[in-house]
């Protein structure tokens, strides 16, 4: 990667996040190791690596600098990161978040921003916050909105494991009002941590990558009720159940071009497989069990 940022502290590891309700900022000293490879805690303070996360919902808008141009895809990295996330938010119930090209852009940005520093701060060199960062690259401001950034580990599994591990991050990471994100590592030879890593996550997905489609869950679940193999069906979930992991199913039992249908507020809401995230960010991230839904097949 080009560029290297200067060297200007060499702090033990930290935690730090927002509180939600009063804006606070509490800071938490931590010692961490700099990978999962084992490394003695006398290594720490030489190579002690940063973690943060905030979590805040606002809304408004704000004058900021000029964003970059989003990039024309997600790279190997950062997609294994979102893979790592997406089986962790799986196991847990809830739906895939979806790359968005306008997400990513602010966080390359602010991976970038943070190796200038080599530290960790959710105030840019600008002067801005996240909502300020964002609506800069005209990230929807009606929407909630969470980053954690990380500097140090040097692979996407030790740095989603931190993050794993870290309350404050894990909560961004299995938010539920959550769909959309960008994710962004930036290399910096020469400063102290090396890695700079962001993740930022929004509730809107506005501009998914042309093939930002998240992959099907593995996890079956039981539905009661006939399948067809084609027409429409009135069946039920029986047990909690994301989208894909419904799809997933009823396809299994044979059906084909599938679409699951679900009344809200009397209005049918529906949920294509294949379709561009976009299509479907009006349906629930999950279903309750017991929920009766409507499937089209063939």
């Amino acid at each position: 990667m080009i560029g290297v940022g200067a060297v200007l502290s060499r702090n033990p590891g930290f935690l730090r996040w927002k509180d939600r309700s009063d804006d606070k900022q509490t800071v938490f000293t931590a010692d961490r190791p700099v990978d999962d490879s084992g490394m003695s805690t006398r290594h720490v303070r030489r190579h002690a690596l940063l973690i943060a996360a905030v979590a805040f919902a606002m809304v408004g808008f704000l004058l900021a600098q000029a964003p970059m141009p989003a990039s024309a895809d997600v790279d190997d990295v950062e997609q294994e990161v979102l893979d790592l996330i997406n089986e962790e938010r799986a196991a847990n119930g809830l739906g895939p978040l979806v790359a968005t090209q306008t997400l990513d852009a602010a966080a390359q940005w602010m991976a970038v921003d943070l190796s200038t520093i080599d530290g960790l701060n959710h105030t840019d060199t600008l002067g801005r916050g996240l909502r300020d960062r964002l609506n800069a690259f005209d990230y929807p401001s009606n929407s909630t909105i969470r980053e954690n950034i990380a500097a140090g580990y040097a692979t996407p599994a030790a740095v989603v494991q931190g993050w794993i591990d870290s309350p404050g991050h894990y909560t961004n990471i299995l938010a539920d009002e959550a769909t959309a994100v960008g994710v962004a590592l930036y290399e910096a030879p020469g400063t102290t941590y090396r890695y700079f890593w962001v993740m930022d996550f929004g509730s809107v997905i506005d501009t998914p990558f042309p093939d930002a489609t998240p992959a099907l869950s593995s996890t079956l679940v039981q539905i009661s009720g006939s399948i067809p193999s084609q027409g429409v069906g009135l069946v039920a979930v029986q047990e909690d159940a994301t989208p894909d992991q419904i799809i997933l199913s009823v396809q299994d039992s044979g059906c084909t071009n599938t679409s699951v249908w679900i009344t809200i507020n009397g209005t049918f809401i529906g949920y294509l497989a294949g379709a561009p995230a976009f299509v479907n960010q009006s349906f629930p991230s999950s279903l309750s069990a017991g929920t009766p839904f409507i499937v089209s097949c063939g």
